[in-house]
């Protein structure tokens, strides 16, 4: 869906860590997700592929998987 992960619904609503995991199982695993550290890669405005980091805490992984985008020169938004 060439969004970046997040913590927040697809309503803008916060998330607890429980109802974002548990949303994530029920849409699937080639649906979405609520877990931070992803990142879609776009180049000249064409998605081509997506980056997702793990391992460290949210926040962490969501700067690294940026700095990953970046240092390829690409955008992670549209």
């Amino acid at each position: 869906n060439r969004r970046l992960t997040t913590v927040e619904g697809a309503q803008g609503q916060n998330l607890d860590t429980l109802h974002a995991i548990g949303l994530s199982l029920a849409a699937g695993t080639n649906r979405w997700t609520a877990m931070e550290g992803g990142f879609p890669i776009f180049f000249e405005g064409q998605c081509v592929g997506g980056i997702g980091v793990s391992g460290g805490d949210w926040e962490q992984d969501q700067v690294i998987a940026k700095a990953a985008v970046d240092a390829i020169g690409a955008d992670y938004k549209a």
